[in-house]
C-alpha cells in the first residue's frame, strides 16, 4: 500500500508540473520528489561580477603644455595602458576631456602623462572613482587633484622625468614642506579678465604696512604664480592666519582682506565680483 501511495504521489506531481510550465512553483515541487533538494540561490547570485566595469573621469589639463600621451597602470605594477586623447590624440593646455578607465581595486591608479616637450609626468596612487574630476597643475610643483561627486578632494604630487617636484607631503590632509615648519608654498590663480599689479600677503594680526608683495611682475589674466618662502624670514613664524589683498593695473582692489592658512592651503583663486566691484580671493585646502 505504501508503495502504491508513493507512485500515486509521484504521478500527481508530474501531472501538475506539466500543467504549470515556466511557473516558479515547478521548482518548489521538484524539491518534493525523492532525491531532490530545493535551491535557495537567486538568479542574481549566480551571475558573475562584471569584470569589465568602467568609470568615467573628466581630465583637466591646467598646465601650460599640451598632453600628447596618457597612460594608467595598477599601483606598483608598471604595466602601462595607453588612453587615446580624443580624435586629435592630444589634450591642449587649459582644456579637458572625458575618459573611461577600468574600475580598479581600491580605486587607486598610477598615472603617466607625456607632454609636448616629451617630458614625463608620473603620479602614484591617484584615487579615481566614477565621475571624478582629475586636474593636473604644474606651477612650481606638479600635482594631480581628484574632486569627487560629494565635493571631497585628494591630491598627490608627481615626478617630472623621474625627479620629485614635491613642495609638501601631499595627501588628503594638510600640506607640509621639506620638514621645515615655517615653509609655505601654494599657487595663486588669476581667474579674472584683468591684469593684477600686486598681491600683498602677511599675518592677519600684523599691520598692513608690514605685508609683502609676492609678485615679481604683473600677473596676467588667467595666469598663475607659485608663492613660496619661509615665514621666519619676515618674523612671521608662529602665525597660521594670513591675509591676501589684490590690486590690479587699473587700481581696483580686493573687497576685503581675505584670510587663509599659508601652511595648509593648496591654491588661491582670485575672482572679480561684478556685483560688488572688487576682487575676492578663495582658498582651497
Amino acid at each position: 500500500m505504501k508503495i502504491q501511495k508513493k507512485i500515486f504521489l509521484a504521478l500527481t506531481i508530474v501531472l501538475i508540473m506539466s500543467l504549470l510550465p515556466g511557473c516558479g512553483l515547478v521548482d518548489s515541487i521538484r524539491g518534493m520528489l525523492p532525491g531532490q533538494s530545493v535551491s535557495t540561490t537567486s538568479e542574481s547570485d549566480d551571475e558573475d561580477e562584471d569584470e569589465d566595469a568602467t568609470i568615467s573621469v573628466t581630465l583637466y589639463n591646467y598646465t601650460d603644455y599640451d598632453f600628447q600621451e596618457l597612460y594608467y597602470s595598477p599601483v606598483d605594477e608598471d604595466d602601462w595602458s595607453q588612453i587615446r586623447l580624443g580624435r586629435e590624440r592630444i589634450l591642449e593646455s587649459y582644456s579637458s576631456i572625458d575618459i573611461d578607465l577600468p574600475d580598479l581595486a581600491g580605486h587607486l591608479y598610477d598615472i603617466k602623462i607625456v607632454d609636448e616637450d616629451y617630458d614625463d609626468y608620473e603620479f602614484t596612487e591617484v584615487k579615481l572613482k566614477n565621475r571624478t574630476e582629475l586636474t593636473i597643475t604644474f606651477d612650481g610643483s606638479l600635482m594631480a587633484t581628484s574632486v569627487f561627486r560629494n565635493g571631497d578632494e585628494e591630491y598627490v604630487y608627481g615626478t617630472l622625468n623621474g625627479e620629485s617636484t614635491q613642495y609638501s607631503s601631499g595627501g588628503s590632509s594638510s600640506s607640509g614642506s621639506y620638514g621645515d615648519a615655517d615653509y609655505y608654498g601654494f599657487d595663486i590663480y588669476n581667474e579674472s579678465d584683468y591684469e593684477i599689479y600686486s598681491i600683498m600677503i602677511g599675518p592677519s594680526a600684523g599691520a598692513a604696512s608690514g605685508d609683502i608683495d609676492v609678485l615679481p611682475s604683473t600677473l596676467a589674466s588667467w595666469d598663475s604664480y607659485y608663492v613660496s618662502g619661509y615665514a621666519s624670514d619676515y618674523g612671521w613664524d608662529g602665525d597660521d592666519e594670513w591675509t591676501i589683498y589684490v590690486t590690479d593695473v587699473d587700481g581696483d582692489t580686493s573687497l576685503a582682506y581675505d584670510n587663509f592658512n599659508p601652511y595648509t592651503v593648496l591654491w588661491i583663486d582670485i575672482h572679480w565680483d561684478d556685483a560688488q566691484g572688487g576682487y575676492v580671493s578663495e582658498a582651497t585646502y
